[in-house]
């Protein structure tokens, strides 16, 4: 089996990559509608998904705890982490 290592190489630090799927305003355009779309298990989560996480999260941790929300993604979690509320 022939493998190009070069794509496994680790990029330097906030240098600017060679993936040119992203300047694609059509594929930028559906991956944000599929992470923003509250009712699939998709790029983000269902909307019930979400809340059910928020609820174990705070089940789990101190309300006094900081959270950090990191990933790819919109941050959706975030505001319902925030607020007293889930979603």
């Amino acid at each position: 089996m022939k493998v190009n290592v070069e794509i496994f190489k680790k990029p330097k630090p906030f240098c600017e990559g060679n993936l040119t799927l992203w300047r694609n305003d059509y594929i930028a355009f559906e991956v944000l509608k599929k992470h923003l779309d509250s009712t699939i298990d998709s790029g983000s989560q269902k909307g019930t998904t979400i809340e059910k996480s928020v609820k174990w999260l705070r089940q789990k941790f101190n309300a006094k705890q900081t959270v950090l929300d990191i990933g790819c993604g919109p941050g959706l979690y975030a505001i319902p982490l925030y607020m007293d509320e889930a979603l």
